[in-house]
């Protein structure tokens, strides 16, 4: 039986939420920085030709992840935590176990299959002939880090970021202490680049499954409730996964991946390398962006919080709070880029991409849209009507095709503005449906031109003070944009008080919430 609700713990409280934040943020931090040590280390390393054949393998199984997820990762994901509000942690750890050995599965099948039945054909086209060896021995990573990307995920839902950032923290750090002993003993190849990355992959995820083993142990109410509600609610689950899978496969042609790979289908292994190249980057940034880095921590909180009261202005408005911060986030690496683009590409690419940096800033503002699309689908799954996406998601897929007349002309230019269209026309899709089935967006539009006003003056005072200094002096005016960006948010401020006052209250240290 499930524990009475005055004997549950409050697994989402504010006490939980900031004790998982603290090891999230430092977890997340150190990760940051050696995924990005390693991100560079590669680009600047290895030859174009090799990198735009490790690009493409590296978008393949971001492709495959995809493919896998037979809905499973949105499913497990949502109903964990109503599952620990309600008491029942059977069926919590039977979801997250559970989930991680069908999820491992689906893709040991789903591959094989393809491997056996078209790996020639799928290799031809991706341009890997000559790379078989690659392409099956990067199939082998792929698993380790699509079953580690998911086991990830479902820790995060249960707020045991402590497990999740460090496991996945020490890894990254790992990688970028053996590409650091290979540059030193001889330079960075193809073979030893993945042989790395699958090796790290291997041990991320033995170690969390002996960290989460470990906690699920010490739980001394791991036994309360009853599995069977995940039998007798089948159907619920059931149409969850179809309408979350559903939204994976309309969405098959929308992203980083997809991009990659059309890239390497349609243009040259130049244009292949530099597109990856920049994109890398660019989805670093994406994966460190609030909504996202947050993400972990803030939808089972939001999941939550609409399970027990049904209050969607509530979880609207911090929604809105997590979009405006993210605006305030990604506009730094924009503002950086835009004043200083040549320098900074040219030191972390070791001079071979220094163009890229104006396709940097393309594909910020695509990424900005994306970050809202973000903000609006932890609203839609939270409310349970997930059936819109695959309208939405149909839209984004079918927006890369208005790219292939222009690739001639264009480049990979093309891609940019036909994403920037299907963001735009999704995310219309998406509100509009909220909005005639009772669900009000309310985004604050006055604190979200306050960013973009204070964005655009501080592009403006860098670029102004990047002409007057000399050109060895570009972080001077890195510097002055900096500044000025700090000081218009600081006189328009587009956060209001209560909402300071709820970081203030989340990042102090409470006695009696802890005593909870």
């Amino acid at each position: 039986m499930a524990m009475p609700e005055q004997e549950r713990p409050d697994y989402y409280g504010i006490a939980k939420i900031r004790s998982s934040l603290v090891h999230f943020l430092f977890g997340k931090g150190f990760s940051a920085f050696a995924a990005l040590f390693s991100v560079v280390l590669v680009i600047r390393e290895l030859p174009i030709s090799e990198y735009a054949i490790y690009a493409t393998l590296h978008a393949m199984v971001m492709m495959l992840r995809l493919l896998t997820s037979f809905g499973i990762n949105a499913t497990v994901l949502r109903f964990i935590p109503d599952t620990r509000v309600e008491g029942n942690n059977r069926a919590a750890y039977t979801l997250l176990f559970g989930g991680v050995t069908l999820r491992a599965a689906f893709y040991i099948v789903v591959v094989l299959l393809l491997y056996f039945v078209a790996g020639d054909s799928i290799a031809a086209m991706l341009g890997l002939n000559g790379f078989e060896w690659a392409y099956l021995i990067y199939l082998v990573t792929g698993f380790f880090r699509v079953t580690v990307f998911f086991y990830v995920g479902a820790l995060e839902s249960l707020l045991w970021q402590k497990q999740a950032q460090y496991t996945v923290a020490a890894a990254n750090i790992l990688k970028v202490l053996l590409l650091l002993f290979l540059i030193e003993s001889g330079g960075l190849t193809l073979l030893n680049v993945i042989v790395v990355e699958l090796a790290c992959e291997a041990i991320a995820l033995v170690a969390l499954l002996a960290t989460s083993i470990s906690s699920w142990r010490k739980d001394p109410d791991r036994h309360a409730g009853d599995a069977a509600v995940l039998r007798r609610d089948w159907r619920r689950y059931g149409r969850f996964s179809f309408w979350a899978y559903l939204f994976n496969l309309t969405a098959v042609l929308n992203g980083s991946a997809p991009n990659r790979i059309i890239v390497a289908a349609f243009l040259g292994p130049n244009q292949v390398a530099l597109f990856a190249a920049v994109d890398r980057l660019a989805q670093f940034v994406k994966q460190y962006e609030p909504v996202k880095l947050l993400m972990g921590l803030f939808r089972p909180v939001l999941n939550s919080r609409y399970k027990k009261k049904s209050d969607f202005p509530v979880i609207m408005g911090l929604a809105d709070s997590m979009f405006r911060l993210n605006l305030v986030v990604l506009a730094a690496p924009l503002i950086v880029v835009a004043v200083a683009g040549e320098n900074v590409f040219d030191i972390l690419t070791n001079g071979k991409y220094v163009s890229g940096y104006k396709l940097f800033i393309g594909l910020m503002g695509v990424l900005i849209l994306g970050s809202m699309m973000l903000t609006l689908e932890l609203l839609v799954k939270a409310v349970e009507l997930t059936q819109i996406f695959t309208l939405s998601n149909l839209v984004l897929s079918g927006s890369v095709f208005v790219a292939f007349p222009f690739f001639d002309e264009l480049g990979v230019w093309a891609l940019v503005f036909a994403n920037a269209v299907g963001h735009c026309l999704a995310i219309g899709i998406i509100i509009v449906y909220l909005t005639k089935n009772g669900f009000g967006i309310q985004f604050s539009r006055m604190d979200i031109g306050k960013i973009i006003f204070s964005t655009a003056v501080a592009i403006a005072a860098g670029t102004v003070a990047a002409g007057a200094l000399p050109e060895t002096w570009w972080i001077i005016s890195v510097i002055v944009a900096g500044m000025v960006f700090a000081g218009s948010l600081i006189m328009f401020l587009p956060f209001n008080q209560g909402e300071i006052d709820i970081v203030k209250r989340t990042l102090q240290r409470n006695e009696a919430a802890d005593a909870h």
